[in-house]
């Protein structure tokens, strides 16, 4: 009797294994993911190089889209390839968060989850953030270079702030943090 229901069970099973296979819906073999860095960058490079350990070891794919220069038309050219391609997830540092936006939205609307890091587009639809508190840093910072002054007994006449892009929703963070310590006084120029 028993060896009567193991064999429906298998027969069973194969039934259903067999069913889904001649199913018309091609199954998708791997999940890839692609990254697009705000530029390439040697300062990515961590972030590299941890993704591709990382999807080695969960066996999926991640491609590396950097573009070559601080370009947000680039990034919005690449979410609308990667939509085309229909890869399963974007994670994307931003040089724009609005005019990157609707890039954004529509391919989360194509069934692509997308996630930012390190420069986000908060008011996007993306479903997570991973970064800083860019607004605490920048004030950390802007302390920490006053305490270093106070220690040294000087006082600086004018700051000039060193940054990588305009519109970068993590660098107008930083600068808003750092400008709070100072009351937004003595900071002279914002150098891009």
């Amino acid at each position: 009797m028993k060896k009567n229901w193991l064999l429906l069970t298998m027969f069973c099973l194969l039934t259903g294994v067999f069913y889904s296979c001649k199913q018309k819906e091609p199954v998708k073999k791997e999940v890839v993911i692609a990254i697009i860095p705000k530029v390439d960058n040697f300062i990515f490079d961590q972030v590299k190089q941890s993704a591709m350990e990382t999807a080695k070891e969960l066996g999926i794919v991640v491609t590396w889209e950097a573009p070559t220069s601080i370009d947000t038309k680039k990034q919005k050219e690449l979410i609308e390839n990667l939509i085309h391609y229909k890869v399963d997830g974007i994670l994307i540092s931003c040089n724009d968060a609005m005019a990157l936006k609707e890039s954004i939205n529509e391919a989360m609307r194509a069934g692509i989850k997308v996630g930012t890091f390190d420069s986000d587009s908060p008011t996007s639809d993306r479903i997570f953030y991973i970064g800083t508190d860019n607004k605490k840093a920048g004030k950390i910072c802007a302390e920490t270079m006053l305490g270093l002054f106070e220690k040294a007994q000087k006082k600086p006449d004018q700051i000039i702030i060193l940054s990588g892009g305009v519109s970068a929703q993590n660098m107008t963070e930083r600068i808003s943090g750092f400008r709070s310590a100072f009351n937004n006084g003595k900071i002279a120029q914002i150098l891009y």
